[in-house]
């Protein structure tokens, strides 16, 4: 992820358009890597939205009360397990970061340490560090 944000710095063009497309490249990395079936990140200025909305209020929660957030919950006969953790962006303000699997994820703290890994490579990726 790392390399991602890295390379997608070096990125040119429109800021807005190069924003999201630096979002969306590292989204999808992360979903290459660690088997999400979706990511969000919001409170950065350039998003990645949350589709599903159980998702975004993960993210919210994690932010609302600066700790991880795991939650699992069975829809249309799936299970689905979301994790989220908050990270400092500036001062005291902060940004949500939530992922989206199916099936039960049993270890919850390595998905958290995944997410602000994602969350710091998507901090550098936007030059907001």
């Amino acid at each position: 992820m790392i390399r991602a944000a890295l390379s997608s710095r070096q990125d040119t063009g429109r800021a807005e358009a190069a924003a999201h497309h630096k979002a969306a490249r590292l989204g999808a990395a992360f979903l290459h890597l660690s088997g999400a079936i979706e990511v969000c990140a919001l409170g950065f200025g350039s998003d990645l939205s949350a589709r599903h909305p159980r998702l975004g209020e993960l993210a919210c929660r994690a932010c609302a009360g600066d700790e991880p957030v795991h939650e699992a919950w069975s829809e249309g006969g799936t299970l689905h397990t979301g994790t989220a953790a908050s990270v400092p962006i500036h001062g005291p303000l902060r940004g949500g970061v939530a992922a989206l699997w199916h099936g039960e994820r049993p270890l919850p703290e390595a998905d958290h340490a995944l997410l602000v890994t994602f969350a710091g490579a998507y901090l550098l990726a936007l030059g907001l560090n």
